[in-house]
């Protein structure tokens, strides 16, 4: 079923279709395991951002959590962040090169194998009890190179949104909270659909659980364009030591962040202290950190502080709904022609002056008004000239069922998983 996803950028035109597939039990892997990309983790950062705050994502997007769904199907509640695994990210993106080789658009691959064989056949264990998602994504244009970072969150926005999607299957596999591993593979190309070629980027997110310990999980970055976000350019940290040690037991695990920034360490269930830091970072610990059953995600931004996995509000938003968008740069124009410059000892009069002081310098000016400027056209970009078209497929499948499931069906309802979460309780002092 037909949605235009790029509303916001007429006259492309952006089309997708979607499908929930039943049960099914993969694909070639690559032959040694690949760090997820820049813009891979990227595109994670944004899955996580929707599993911390569904209803805030929802809010994002203009529609309800569960738009489309029974009410009560996604529970508000915070889902527990995706950890990378490598071999699901070369299961991922080996599918997404071979239907850019093969110019299909489909969860079955070569043989006949389903998400599960491919994750096998990458090396991912499928430890019982187990269960797999997949989503499909592609846009492409055509007479102009494709814009990755553009359609990458274009795209996940598709995902959530599923509008016209009868089951809404691409928003539950990203929220289904028994979920705990992913990979995602984004690969660029020549794409015939139809009697069109495009050049286009296609998306595969594979989702995982199986029988094991938690991760921590996180990204070390430097937020270079103040946007309190993950950006792929360059802002990634590589090569920085992640150590974990348990003040009871003395146990020490450790691990060292992607070229992209991210990371992923699984602990057993306890309390650690963390260390993240050395080479191009100066060490930071945040004491006691209470690992369960369920991932917890601390990232550490521009060197200064640890944070716990959160979803700070964002800055550029000025008038605080959820959305950057080109309002926020008129209420900051409005203020200036009404006001002028000033600190911010002078109350503003349509908000608090926080939300104005946008580039933080306790003063408000021009200058608080370009980054959210800059902020806007990155959210709307520009869609390069010619045609446009893509698509979105979801499957799941699961080790708990013998039988096969209507299509759409809840991952959780398969599962029998409580829609209820308790995070990691984080406790002492963040380092100054």
């Amino acid at each position: 079923m037909p949605f235009d996803c790029l509303r916001y950028h007429r006259p492309a035109l952006y089309a997708a279709v979607a499908l929930a597939v039943g049960l099914a039990s993969g694909l070639k892997a690559l032959a040694v395991p690949l760090e997820p990309t820049e813009l891979e983790q990227y595109m994670l950062e944004l899955i996580n951002r929707a599993r911390a705050h569904p209803e805030a994502e929802a809010a994002r997007f203009n529609i309800r959590l569960n738009e489309g769904l029974p009410s009560g199907t996604i529970a508000p509640t915070p889902k527990q962040p995706l950890a990378f695994n490598f071999n699901l990210v070369d299961s991922a993106r080996d599918h997404s090169q071979w239907m850019i080789d093969q110019d299909v658009f489909q969860h079955t691959g070569p043989g006949g194998n389903h998400p599960s064989d491919r994750a096998r056949n990458a090396g991912y264990d499928l430890w019982a009890p187990w269960g797999v998602g997949e989503n499909l994504a592609w846009q492409g244009v055509t007479r102009s190179s494709p814009q990755p970072l553009f359609i990458t969150t274009q795209l996940h926005e598709g995902l959530f949104v599923d509008q016209n999607i009868d089951d809404r299957g691409h928003r539950t596999n990203m929220l289904a909270e028994g979920f705990q591993e992913a990979g995602v593979g984004i690969v660029t190309g020549s794409f015939v659909n139809g009697s069109k070629t495009y050049n286009a980027v296609m998306i595969t997110t594979d989702f995982a659980y199986r029988a094991g310990n938690a991760f921590l999980t996180g990204v070390v970055y430097q937020d270079h364009d103040g946007n309190e976000f993950y950006s792929p350019d360059g802002e990634g940290y590589n090569n920085i030591a992640i150590r974990a040690v348990s003040p009871s037991t003395g146990a020490v695990y450790q691990t060292t962040s992607f070229g992209s920034g991210g990371y992923s360490l699984q602990i057993p269930a306890g309390t650690y202290d963390v260390t993240v830091g050395g080479g191009a970072l100066l060490e930071t610990t945040f004491l006691d950190l209470v690992m369960g059953t369920k991932n917890v995600k601390l990232d550490l931004v521009d060197s200064d502080q640890l944070r716990p996995w959160s979803n700070p509000a964002n800055r550029f938003d000025t008038d605080r709904n959820g959305r950057i968008e080109p309002h926020d740069a008129l209420v900051l124009i409005d203020e200036l022609n009404r006001f002028g410059v000033r600190s911010l000892s002078t109350p503003p009069v349509l908000m608090p002056e926080t939300y104005f002081d946008v580039d933080r310098d306790a003063f408000f000016s021009p200058g608080d008004l370009l980054p959210v400027i800059d902020a806007v056209n990155r959210a709307f970009g520009s869609v390069p000239s010619g045609q446009s078209a893509g698509g979105v497929l979801s499957f799941v499948e699961t080790s708990h069922l013998a039988a096969v499931p209507e299509p759409g069906s809840l991952f959780l309802a398969l599962l029998g998983i409580s829609s209820l979460l308790t995070l990691a309780r984080v406790r002492g002092k963040l380092p100054k």
